[in-house]
């Protein structure tokens, strides 16, 4: 299956048949579909060879091994992986408790990073600060496993989004008047 861009303002479509005939994406369809790819290893995620680890007192922990292919020219891991790590570990943690026909979607990632992983794997232990009606709100610390050292300390925030509620179309931008006040004579 395939999926087409759709001009703005319009759903996502999928090619079904023949070529050239879609027929909208329903959003429960998005997520059953992406359910499926990730329950088959065929997601990102699958390449990423994360896993989760048991550790007492902590709600979700999630580990993400090092190697070659994720560490940078110094080999420490890779910025960019600490913060996908610390968004899926919310992410998961946002999804548990989340009503029926709600998803979570990231609003907000704010990461700080402290010291690099470099012995490893990257240890992303998430705990949930708020949960809204509206948001969830997920901090997650990433440490170095091989050393116990705090690497990176993140804050995710997510709205909660009811599937099939299509958000409003944007609104066109209105150049604000000038308000009637006194006048200043221009100088020539």
């Amino acid at each position: 299956m395939t999926r087409s861009v759709a001009a703005r303002g319009e759903p996502p479509r999928r090619q079904e048949g023949a070529p050239g005939i879609e027929t909208p994406l329903d959003e429960m369809d998005l997520v059953a579909q992406h359910r499926a790819v990730v329950a088959n290893g065929e997601h990102l995620f699958a390449q990423l060879d994360l896993r989760d680890v048991t550790v007492d007192g902590i709600e979700l922990v999630v580990e993400l091994p090092l190697g070659p292919r994720v560490t940078n020219a110094r080999g420490g891991l890779q910025g960019g992986l600490l913060a996908t790590l610390a968004d899926i570990v919310a992410g998961r943690m946002a999804m548990t408790g989340c009503p029926a026909g709600r998803v979570p979607t990231t609003t907000d990632l704010t990461i700080h990073y402290l010291a690099p992983v470099s012995i490893g794997p990257a240890r992303g232990e998430g705990r949930v600060l708020r949960r809204g009606h509206r948001s969830v709100v997920v901090q997650v610390d990433i440490r170095d496993a091989g050393t116990d050292r705090l690497a990176a300390v993140s804050t995710v925030s997510f709205a909660l989004v009811t599937l099939g509620e299509r958000s409003a179309e944007p609104r066109p931008r209105t150049t604000p008047q000038a308000t009637a006040g006194p006048t200043v004579p221009r100088s020539t």
